[in-house]
């Protein structure tokens, strides 16, 4: 302590003594000052004339209203809340006339169009007789915060669902692969015992095989979404090798065929074609293939008709020979499991000298495409 310690603690207990008359004689100024620069909104309810008292300069520089009117006709305030929370201030203002104390959010539509989010707290204040006169509050600006929370829920809904999609794809991926697995190991099986030698054996699995992987191909392309039929034939028909002097017509609707659909059609169609293809040499066929197809309707649920037409008539009568025989067997044997098995479909095969006839019919889930249908489009 220096020497001068006693005036030093004398003119302390001074200024602060000025200090606090200083306060309290212009408190009314200070608080004034304090709530008018906030950037919350404070506010006072007169709740026997049922008016606003006072409300704090934020409320204009918030939402834009001028609060002056709120002063004049409370009723203003209302008009300003969002239509969706009209039964959150209702409630609000329910429990601030009834005296008690809440913690609630709503809206607000700011005068330019914007809407505002305010957290509101209010108190009720009695009198000395405990009379409820008054109520206080403070509502704040939430808005950024909510938008904030609603970004990290929306981002956090998305990883969810992005997460249960990977999950549903690897089933998905699964379950295709285990079906085109099954489908490959009944065609080796079936084609083996029809195969008089491993080159012929190897030969007919790899036109297979590769067909499997170009239909493969379209199908992700699409997302694994509906594939159109008419480009289904023309991926079959580019992705083997057509014979030169074989005219294709393609005569029918558009129609959407899901993916699971696909693969046994597919293949059906390839062994159709092949009746002739794989006893005869390619650049000897000549002739026209005739497909065309329509949608029906079989007790409530749609259905698929195509009727293929092949037409090798130009060349000489063809005998039945024992390759031939075990082709077209093989062929008949595969389209009626592929349709009537995989497909719950039906299908009539007549081959009769070098014209053949094919009907096939099954059920679809189909999505209906625009309905543009070309007559006699040849490829």
């Amino acid at each position: 302590m220096s020497r001068y310690g006693n005036r030093d603690e004398a003119d302390l207990n001074i200024t602060t003594t000025m200090a606090l008359e200083d306060f309290l004689a212009n408190k009314s100024k200070y608080f004034e000052m304090l709530i008018e620069n906030i950037d919350d909104v404070f506010w006072i309810f007169d709740v026997k004339e049922q008016k606003s008292v006072y409300l704090s300069p934020a409320f204009t520089k918030i939402t834009g209203h001028d609060r002056m009117e709120i002063i004049a006709n409370f009723g203003r305030l209302r008009d300003m809340v969002f239509h969706e929370d009209l039964h959150i201030f209702d409630a609000l203002y329910a429990e601030v006339m009834a005296g008690q104390s809440c913690d609630i959010y709503y809206r607000i539509l700011g005068a330019e169009g914007n809407l505002v989010w305010f957290r509101c707290r209010s108190n009720p204040i009695f009198n000395e007789e405990g009379e409820h006169t008054h109520a206080v509050g403070i509502c704040r600006d939430v808005t950024q915060r909510i938008a904030v929370e609603n970004a990290l829920r929306d981002s956090k809904n998305h990883y969810q669902q992005l997460a249960q999609s990977n999950r549903q794809l690897v089933m998905e991926v699964n379950h295709r692969v285990r079906n085109n697995l099954a489908g490959l190991l009944s065609l080796i099986k079936l084609t083996k015992s029809r195969c008089g030698t491993v080159d012929k054996f190897a030969g007919s699995m790899k036109r297979r095989i590769e067909l499997m992987s170009v239909v493969h191909d379209a199908l992700a392309q699409q997302d694994w979404r509906a594939l159109d039929f008419r480009d289904l034939v023309h991926t079959m028909l580019f992705s083997i090798d057509s014979p030169p002097n074989v005219k294709v017509k393609l005569d029918g609707p558009s129609v959407m065929l899901m993916p699971r659909q696909v693969m046994p059609l597919v293949f059906t169609l390839m062994e159709i074609y092949n009746v002739h293809g794989s006893t005869l040499p390619l650049k000897s066929l000549r002739g026209t293939i005739t497909l065309k197809w329509e949608l029906q309707v079989r007790d409530g649920r749609k259905w698929l008709k195509l009727l293929w037409r092949q037409d090798l008539s130009e060349l000489p009568e063809l005998p039945m020979t024992e390759a031939r025989q075990a082709s077209n067997e093989l062929a008949e044997e595969l389209v009626t499991g592929f349709i009537e098995y995989e497909l719950g479909g039906e299908c009539s095969l007549t081959t009769e000298n070098n014209v053949t006839t094919h009907m096939i019919a099954f059920p679809i889930d189909s999505i209906d495409a625009a309905p543009q249908v070309s007559q006699g489009e040849g490829i």
